[in-house]
Protein backbone atom coordinates (compact mmCIF):
# COMPACT_ATOMS: atom_id res chain seq x y z
CA UNK A 1 0.00 0.00 0.00
CA UNK A 2 2.58 2.61 -1.04
CA UNK A 3 1.95 6.06 0.37
CA UNK A 4 4.16 7.97 -2.02
CA UNK A 5 2.20 7.37 -5.24
CA UNK A 6 -0.61 9.59 -6.48
CA UNK A 7 -3.00 6.65 -6.83
CA UNK A 8 -3.03 6.06 -3.10
CA UNK A 9 -4.05 8.03 -0.06
CA UNK A 10 -1.28 9.92 1.66
CA UNK A 11 -0.14 9.06 5.17
CA UNK A 12 -2.47 10.83 7.59
CA UNK A 13 -1.12 9.77 10.93
CA UNK A 14 -1.15 7.09 13.51
CA UNK A 15 -3.89 5.49 15.55
CA UNK A 16 -3.58 2.80 18.14
CA UNK A 17 -6.42 0.65 19.42
CA UNK A 18 -6.71 -2.24 21.80
CA UNK A 19 -6.87 -5.25 19.46
CA UNK A 20 -9.80 -6.81 21.27
CA UNK A 21 -13.39 -7.55 20.40
CA UNK A 22 -14.41 -6.15 23.77
CA UNK A 23 -13.28 -2.68 22.64
CA UNK A 24 -13.92 -2.73 18.93
CA UNK A 25 -17.47 -2.86 17.59
CA UNK A 26 -18.46 -5.08 14.71
CA UNK A 27 -18.58 -3.48 11.29
CA UNK A 28 -22.15 -3.30 10.01
CA UNK A 29 -21.58 -2.93 6.31
CA UNK A 30 -19.07 -3.77 3.61
CA UNK A 31 -18.33 -1.05 1.09
CA UNK A 32 -18.48 -1.97 -2.58
CA UNK A 33 -15.23 -1.30 -4.38
CA UNK A 34 -15.70 -3.03 -7.70
CA UNK A 35 -15.99 0.33 -9.52
CA UNK A 36 -12.58 1.41 -8.21
CA UNK A 37 -10.60 -1.56 -9.50
CA UNK A 38 -10.58 -1.19 -13.27
CA UNK A 39 -7.41 -2.65 -14.75
CA UNK A 40 -5.60 -0.07 -16.85
CA UNK A 41 -3.40 -0.65 -19.87
CA UNK A 42 -0.37 0.46 -17.88
CA UNK A 43 -0.99 -2.41 -15.47
CA UNK A 44 -1.09 -5.06 -18.17
CA UNK A 45 2.62 -5.82 -18.18
CA UNK A 46 3.87 -8.45 -15.76
CA UNK A 47 5.74 -6.85 -12.83
CA UNK A 48 9.46 -7.43 -12.78
CA UNK A 49 11.81 -6.88 -9.88
CA UNK A 50 13.76 -4.25 -11.82
CA UNK A 51 10.70 -2.03 -12.36
CA UNK A 52 9.19 -2.31 -8.87
CA UNK A 53 9.70 0.29 -6.17
CA UNK A 54 12.09 -1.05 -3.53
CA UNK A 55 11.04 -1.45 0.09
CA UNK A 56 12.10 1.47 2.31
CA UNK A 57 13.17 -0.35 5.47
CA UNK A 58 14.33 2.89 7.09
CA UNK A 59 10.78 4.21 6.82
CA UNK A 60 9.44 0.96 8.25
CA UNK A 61 11.74 1.44 11.25
CA UNK A 62 10.58 5.04 11.73
CA UNK A 63 6.93 4.04 11.51
CA UNK A 64 7.48 1.25 14.02
CA UNK A 65 9.29 3.51 16.49
CA UNK A 66 6.44 6.01 16.33
CA UNK A 67 3.83 3.29 16.79
CA UNK A 68 5.72 1.70 19.67
CA UNK A 69 6.28 5.04 21.45
CA UNK A 70 2.61 5.93 21.16
CA UNK A 71 1.61 2.51 22.45
CA UNK A 72 3.82 2.94 25.49
CA UNK A 73 2.29 6.34 26.26
CA UNK A 74 -1.19 4.83 26.05
CA UNK A 75 -0.23 1.83 28.16
CA UNK A 76 -1.04 -0.57 25.32
CA UNK A 77 0.94 -3.82 25.45
CA UNK A 78 2.48 -5.33 22.34
CA UNK A 79 -0.04 -8.18 22.48
CA UNK A 80 -2.94 -5.76 22.38
CA UNK A 81 -2.40 -2.99 19.88
CA UNK A 82 -3.50 -2.37 16.35
CA UNK A 83 -1.70 0.09 14.07
CA UNK A 84 -2.79 1.26 10.63
CA UNK A 85 -1.13 3.94 8.57
CA UNK A 86 -4.32 5.81 7.65
CA UNK A 87 -6.26 7.28 10.57
CA UNK A 88 -9.32 8.01 8.46
CA UNK A 89 -9.77 4.38 7.47
CA UNK A 90 -8.38 2.58 10.49
CA UNK A 91 -11.67 2.33 12.39
CA UNK A 92 -13.50 0.37 9.70
CA UNK A 93 -10.59 -2.02 9.23
CA UNK A 94 -10.10 -2.57 12.95
CA UNK A 95 -13.81 -3.30 13.31
CA UNK A 96 -13.67 -5.88 10.53
CA UNK A 97 -10.66 -7.65 12.01
CA UNK A 98 -12.16 -7.59 15.50
CA UNK A 99 -15.34 -9.19 14.15
CA UNK A 100 -13.36 -11.89 12.34
CA UNK A 101 -11.27 -12.78 15.40
CA UNK A 102 -14.01 -12.37 18.02
CA UNK A 103 -14.55 -16.08 18.65
CA UNK A 104 -11.14 -17.29 17.51
CA UNK A 105 -9.57 -19.70 20.00
CA UNK A 106 -6.00 -18.78 19.07
CA UNK A 107 -3.95 -15.60 19.01
CA UNK A 108 -3.37 -13.78 15.72
CA UNK A 109 -0.53 -11.52 14.66
CA UNK A 110 -0.08 -9.80 11.31
CA UNK A 111 2.28 -7.32 9.71
CA UNK A 112 2.02 -5.72 6.28
CA UNK A 113 4.66 -3.50 4.70
CA UNK A 114 4.90 -1.74 1.35
CA UNK A 115 7.79 0.07 -0.34
CA UNK A 116 6.61 3.24 1.43
CA UNK A 117 6.77 1.83 4.96
CA UNK A 118 4.72 0.03 7.57
CA UNK A 119 1.11 -0.44 6.50
CA UNK A 120 -0.36 -2.49 9.34
CA UNK A 121 0.79 -4.17 12.53
CA UNK A 122 -1.53 -6.11 14.81
CA UNK A 123 -0.20 -7.72 17.98
CA UNK A 124 3.50 -7.01 18.24
CA UNK A 125 4.63 -10.16 20.00
CA UNK A 126 6.62 -13.23 18.94
CA UNK A 127 5.25 -16.32 17.18
CA UNK A 128 6.69 -19.80 16.53
CA UNK A 129 8.09 -19.85 13.01
CA UNK A 130 7.66 -23.51 12.13
CA UNK A 131 8.45 -24.05 8.42
CA UNK A 132 8.25 -20.33 7.66
CA UNK A 133 11.87 -20.42 8.89
CA UNK A 134 12.82 -22.09 5.62
CA UNK A 135 12.41 -18.77 3.78
CA UNK A 136 14.94 -16.79 5.88
CA UNK A 137 17.09 -19.92 5.89
CA UNK A 138 17.47 -20.01 2.11
CA UNK A 139 18.04 -16.24 2.12
CA UNK A 140 20.95 -16.76 4.53
CA UNK A 141 22.20 -19.66 2.38
CA UNK A 142 22.09 -17.43 -0.72
CA UNK A 143 24.19 -14.79 1.02
CA UNK A 144 26.65 -17.39 2.29
CA UNK A 145 26.97 -18.81 -1.22
CA UNK A 146 27.92 -15.37 -2.47
CA UNK A 147 30.46 -14.96 0.34
CA UNK A 148 32.08 -18.35 -0.31
CA UNK A 149 31.89 -18.18 -4.09
CA UNK A 150 29.66 -21.26 -4.22
CA UNK A 151 27.10 -21.93 -6.93
CA UNK A 152 23.98 -24.06 -7.22
CA UNK A 153 26.04 -27.10 -8.17
CA UNK A 154 28.21 -26.87 -5.04
CA UNK A 155 27.76 -29.97 -2.90
CA UNK A 156 26.68 -30.54 0.69
CA UNK A 157 27.68 -34.01 1.90
CA UNK A 158 26.54 -36.24 4.73
CA UNK A 159 26.35 -39.87 5.75
CA UNK A 160 23.09 -41.72 5.26
CA UNK A 161 22.56 -41.68 9.03
CA UNK A 162 22.18 -37.89 9.04
CA UNK A 163 18.85 -38.19 7.23
CA UNK A 164 15.65 -38.56 9.23
CA UNK A 165 13.23 -41.21 8.05
CA UNK A 166 10.51 -40.06 10.46
CA UNK A 167 9.88 -36.54 9.22
CA UNK A 168 8.17 -34.84 6.30
CA UNK A 169 10.66 -35.29 3.47
CA UNK A 170 9.71 -35.85 -0.17
CA UNK A 171 13.45 -35.86 -0.87
CA UNK A 172 14.02 -38.81 1.45
CA UNK A 173 11.10 -40.68 -0.11
CA UNK A 174 12.73 -40.26 -3.52
CA UNK A 175 16.06 -41.42 -2.16
CA UNK A 176 14.52 -44.59 -0.78
CA UNK A 177 12.61 -45.36 -3.97
CA UNK A 178 15.78 -44.77 -6.03
CA UNK A 179 18.06 -46.89 -3.87
CA UNK A 180 19.78 -43.80 -2.45
CA UNK A 181 21.30 -43.10 -5.86
CA UNK A 182 19.51 -39.95 -7.06
CA UNK A 183 16.81 -37.34 -6.46
CA UNK A 184 14.90 -36.08 -9.50
CA UNK A 185 17.51 -37.82 -11.64
CA UNK A 186 20.36 -35.91 -10.00
CA UNK A 187 23.05 -38.32 -8.69
CA UNK A 188 23.68 -37.85 -4.97
CA UNK A 189 26.07 -40.69 -4.10
CA UNK A 190 29.81 -40.03 -4.07
CA UNK A 191 32.30 -42.08 -6.09
CA UNK A 192 32.89 -44.81 -3.51
CA UNK A 193 29.26 -44.83 -2.36
CA UNK A 194 30.08 -44.00 1.25
CA UNK A 195 28.46 -40.57 1.43
CA UNK A 196 25.56 -38.64 -0.04
CA UNK A 197 26.37 -35.38 -1.81
CA UNK A 198 23.50 -32.98 -2.49
CA UNK A 199 23.86 -29.98 -4.82
CA UNK A 200 22.66 -26.76 -3.24
CA UNK A 201 20.02 -26.33 -5.95
CA UNK A 202 18.35 -29.53 -4.78
CA UNK A 203 18.41 -28.61 -1.08
CA UNK A 204 17.18 -25.05 -1.66
CA UNK A 205 14.32 -26.06 -3.95
CA UNK A 206 13.19 -28.87 -1.67
CA UNK A 207 13.50 -26.81 1.52
CA UNK A 208 11.58 -23.73 0.43
CA UNK A 209 9.50 -25.21 -2.39
CA UNK A 210 8.42 -28.52 -0.87
CA UNK A 211 9.03 -27.70 2.80
CA UNK A 212 11.34 -30.70 3.09
CA UNK A 213 12.63 -31.11 6.64
CA UNK A 214 15.73 -33.11 5.72
CA UNK A 215 16.75 -30.54 3.11
CA UNK A 216 16.20 -27.82 5.71
CA UNK A 217 18.36 -29.50 8.35
CA UNK A 218 21.16 -30.24 5.88
CA UNK A 219 21.29 -26.54 5.04
CA UNK A 220 21.20 -25.53 8.70
CA UNK A 221 23.70 -28.02 10.09
CA UNK A 222 25.89 -29.20 7.22
CA UNK A 223 26.13 -26.02 5.15
CA UNK A 224 25.77 -23.23 7.70
CA UNK A 225 27.11 -25.01 10.78
CA UNK A 226 24.06 -24.98 13.04
CA UNK A 227 21.03 -22.93 14.13
CA UNK A 228 23.21 -20.39 15.96
CA UNK A 229 24.83 -19.38 12.67
CA UNK A 230 21.45 -18.90 11.03
CA UNK A 231 20.38 -16.63 13.88
CA UNK A 232 23.67 -14.72 13.74
CA UNK A 233 23.24 -14.06 10.03
CA UNK A 234 19.68 -12.82 10.57
CA UNK A 235 20.90 -10.52 13.36
CA UNK A 236 23.39 -9.05 10.90
CA UNK A 237 20.44 -8.27 8.63
CA UNK A 238 18.85 -6.30 11.49
CA UNK A 239 16.28 -8.88 12.56
CA UNK A 240 16.66 -8.47 16.31
CA UNK A 241 13.61 -10.46 17.35
CA UNK A 242 14.18 -13.58 15.26
CA UNK A 243 15.44 -16.56 17.24
CA UNK A 244 16.74 -19.80 15.72
CA UNK A 245 17.79 -22.45 18.24
CA UNK A 246 16.67 -25.88 17.00
CA UNK A 247 16.45 -27.99 13.87
CA UNK A 248 13.43 -29.73 12.36
CA UNK A 249 14.79 -33.02 13.68
CA UNK A 250 14.93 -31.71 17.23
CA UNK A 251 11.39 -30.34 17.02
CA UNK A 252 10.25 -33.71 15.75
CA UNK A 253 11.55 -35.34 18.92
CA UNK A 254 10.08 -32.71 21.26
CA UNK A 255 7.31 -30.56 19.80
CA UNK A 256 7.57 -28.04 22.66
CA UNK A 257 10.97 -26.99 21.28
CA UNK A 258 9.07 -25.39 18.40
CA UNK A 259 8.66 -22.25 20.49
CA UNK A 260 12.44 -21.74 20.45
CA UNK A 261 12.39 -20.77 16.76
CA UNK A 262 10.35 -17.58 16.83
CA UNK A 263 10.00 -14.06 15.47
CA UNK A 264 7.71 -11.08 15.43
CA UNK A 265 5.59 -10.82 12.32
CA UNK A 266 7.24 -7.48 11.59
CA UNK A 267 10.66 -9.15 11.60
CA UNK A 268 9.45 -11.71 9.07
CA UNK A 269 7.89 -9.05 6.85
CA UNK A 270 11.12 -7.04 6.99
CA UNK A 271 13.12 -10.15 6.15
CA UNK A 272 11.13 -10.81 2.98
CA UNK A 273 11.45 -7.14 1.99
CA UNK A 274 15.21 -7.29 2.56
CA UNK A 275 15.36 -10.36 0.35
CA UNK A 276 13.35 -8.62 -2.36
CA UNK A 277 15.73 -5.64 -2.26
CA UNK A 278 19.02 -7.54 -1.96
CA UNK A 279 21.25 -7.28 -5.03
CA UNK A 280 23.93 -9.52 -3.52
CA UNK A 281 21.93 -12.61 -4.46
CA UNK A 282 22.96 -13.92 -7.87
CA UNK A 283 20.24 -14.00 -10.55
CA UNK A 284 20.44 -17.80 -10.78
CA UNK A 285 19.94 -18.31 -7.06
CA UNK A 286 17.14 -15.73 -6.89
CA UNK A 287 15.36 -17.38 -9.80
CA UNK A 288 15.50 -20.76 -8.08
CA UNK A 289 14.18 -19.41 -4.77
CA UNK A 290 11.49 -17.31 -6.43
CA UNK A 291 10.26 -20.10 -8.67
CA UNK A 292 10.15 -22.47 -5.70
CA UNK A 293 7.80 -20.07 -3.87
CA UNK A 294 5.75 -18.67 -6.75
CA UNK A 295 2.15 -19.86 -6.35
CA UNK A 296 3.55 -22.67 -4.21
CA UNK A 297 1.42 -25.79 -3.78
CA UNK A 298 1.38 -25.37 0.01
CA UNK A 299 0.06 -21.79 -0.04
CA UNK A 300 -3.41 -22.18 -1.52
CA UNK A 301 -5.48 -21.88 1.67
CA UNK A 302 -3.97 -18.94 3.58
CA UNK A 303 -2.75 -15.55 2.32
CA UNK A 304 -3.41 -16.48 -1.30
CA UNK A 305 -6.98 -17.49 -0.49
CA UNK A 306 -7.49 -14.17 1.30
CA UNK A 307 -6.20 -12.21 -1.68
CA UNK A 308 -8.46 -14.25 -3.96
CA UNK A 309 -11.48 -13.48 -1.76
CA UNK A 310 -10.74 -9.75 -1.82
CA UNK A 311 -10.25 -9.77 -5.58
CA UNK A 312 -13.53 -11.64 -6.01
CA UNK A 313 -15.35 -9.01 -3.94
CA UNK A 314 -13.85 -6.42 -6.28
CA UNK A 315 -15.11 -8.26 -9.34
CA UNK A 316 -11.68 -9.63 -10.24
CA UNK A 317 -10.24 -13.12 -10.54
CA UNK A 318 -6.93 -14.23 -9.03
CA UNK A 319 -6.50 -16.88 -11.69
CA UNK A 320 -7.20 -14.44 -14.53
CA UNK A 321 -4.76 -11.89 -13.13
CA UNK A 322 -2.19 -14.63 -12.69
CA UNK A 323 -2.56 -15.78 -16.29
CA UNK A 324 -2.35 -12.18 -17.50
CA UNK A 325 0.91 -11.69 -15.60
CA UNK A 326 -0.54 -8.98 -13.36
CA UNK A 327 -0.32 -10.96 -10.13
CA UNK A 328 2.51 -12.90 -8.50
CA UNK A 329 2.40 -14.39 -5.00
CA UNK A 330 5.54 -15.89 -3.49
CA UNK A 331 4.97 -17.53 -0.14
CA UNK A 332 6.18 -19.92 2.52
CA UNK A 333 3.77 -21.52 4.96
CA UNK A 334 4.35 -23.17 8.31
CA UNK A 335 2.35 -25.38 10.64
CA UNK A 336 3.14 -26.69 14.11
CA UNK A 337 2.08 -29.79 15.95
CA UNK A 338 -0.12 -30.07 19.04
CA UNK A 339 1.39 -28.88 22.31
CA UNK A 340 0.86 -30.28 25.81
CA UNK A 341 -2.23 -28.07 26.25
CA UNK A 342 -4.00 -29.53 23.23
CA UNK A 343 -3.30 -26.46 21.12
CA UNK A 344 -1.99 -26.20 17.57
CA UNK A 345 1.34 -24.43 18.09
CA UNK A 346 1.07 -22.24 15.00
CA UNK A 347 -0.42 -21.89 11.53
CA UNK A 348 1.58 -19.34 9.53
CA UNK A 349 2.06 -17.77 6.15
CA UNK A 350 4.60 -15.34 4.77
CA UNK A 351 3.97 -13.85 1.34
CA UNK A 352 5.37 -11.36 -1.12
CA UNK A 353 2.52 -10.11 -3.30
CA UNK A 354 3.04 -8.26 -6.57
CA UNK A 355 -0.20 -6.88 -7.96
CA UNK A 356 -0.84 -4.17 -10.55
CA UNK A 357 2.83 -3.13 -10.56
CA UNK A 358 3.00 -2.70 -6.78
CA UNK A 359 4.24 -5.00 -4.04
CA UNK A 360 3.52 -5.82 -0.41
CA UNK A 361 4.78 -8.30 2.15
CA UNK A 362 2.29 -9.99 4.48
CA UNK A 363 3.42 -11.98 7.51
CA UNK A 364 0.63 -13.61 9.49
CA UNK A 365 0.49 -16.23 12.24
CA UNK A 366 -2.15 -17.85 14.40
CA UNK A 367 -0.64 -19.48 17.47
CA UNK A 368 -1.92 -21.70 20.28
CA UNK A 369 -5.17 -22.58 18.51
CA UNK A 370 -7.36 -25.01 20.45
CA UNK A 371 -7.47 -28.27 18.52
CA UNK A 372 -11.13 -29.09 19.11
CA UNK A 373 -12.11 -32.17 17.07
CA UNK A 374 -8.91 -31.73 15.03
CA UNK A 375 -10.26 -28.51 13.50
CA UNK A 376 -7.46 -26.13 14.54
CA UNK A 377 -5.87 -25.80 11.11
CA UNK A 378 -9.19 -25.21 9.39
CA UNK A 379 -10.18 -22.61 12.01
CA UNK A 380 -6.84 -20.80 11.75
CA UNK A 381 -6.90 -20.79 7.95
CA UNK A 382 -10.43 -19.38 7.94
CA UNK A 383 -9.32 -16.47 10.14
CA UNK A 384 -6.14 -15.89 8.12
CA UNK A 385 -8.10 -15.82 4.86
CA UNK A 386 -10.69 -13.37 6.16
CA UNK A 387 -8.18 -11.03 7.81
CA UNK A 388 -6.02 -10.91 4.68
CA UNK A 389 -9.13 -10.28 2.57
CA UNK A 390 -10.15 -7.39 4.84
CA UNK A 391 -6.69 -5.85 4.52
CA UNK A 392 -6.62 -6.22 0.75
CA UNK A 393 -10.06 -4.70 0.44
CA UNK A 394 -8.29 -1.55 1.67
CA UNK A 395 -5.40 -2.10 -0.74
CA UNK A 396 -7.75 -2.28 -3.71
CA UNK A 397 -9.88 0.59 -2.44
CA UNK A 398 -6.80 2.82 -2.32
CA UNK A 399 -5.74 2.14 -5.90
Amino acid sequence: MPRSTSSLLSKTGLFLLMFSSAVLSVATATESIASETVVTAAEAASPTRATLEVFDLAQVAQDYELAHATAQKQGVAGEQFFWFYDQERQAALSQKIAAITKDFSGFLGVSVISPSGLVLLANDTDFPLMSVLKMPLVYVVALEMQRRGDNLDSLVSCGRSCLNADTYSPMFEQLVSNGFSNVDGIPVRNADGTRLCFPLRLLISYAVGKSDNNACDLLISNYLGGPQNVERALRELGLERTKVAVTEGEMGINVELSYQNSASMLDMAKMFALYANDDRITPEVRQLIDQSMLFNQHGTTRVRAGVALSLERAGLSLENLRQQGQLEIFDKTGMGGINSKGQRIAVNDLALIRLFGQQWVVAISAKNVKDVQSQSVKEAERVIQQVVAAIFDEVLKAR
